[in-house]
């Protein structure tokens, strides 16, 4: 299983760059192996203090590979994202390592 993910900055100061790289995992890692390495890319590579990750309330099982990877849950967002037409909640997720 390969995961290409890609680099470039952005114009929104509040997310400052979009991190790409290509990896080769097996597949019952693929998802905590996958965020553990570009968290890691992410954190070597550019001047984060922190990362947010933002998971829709109905899935716990990306919430479950984020605190695998470090992450701690900080709140809810309440209607904050709509798919599909549904207005959903989200669940805040951060990393924010100690120096």
């Amino acid at each position: 299983m390969l995961a290409s993910l890609s680099t470039e900055s952005t114009s929104n100061p509040a997310r400052p760059y979009w991190t790409s790289k290509s990896i080769t995992l097996p597949w019952e890692t693929w998802a905590s192996g996958a965020t553990l390495s570009m968290l890691n890319y992410a954190m070597e590579t550019f001047p984060l203090r922190r990362i947010d990750a933002w998971v829709y309330a109905w899935n716990p099982a990306s919430a479950r590979v984020l605190e695998k990877c470090g992450f701690v849950h900080e709140g809810t967002a309440r209607r904050n994202a709509i798919k599909d037409g549904h207005i959903l909640d989200e669940w805040l997720y951060g990393y924010a390592p100690e120096e």
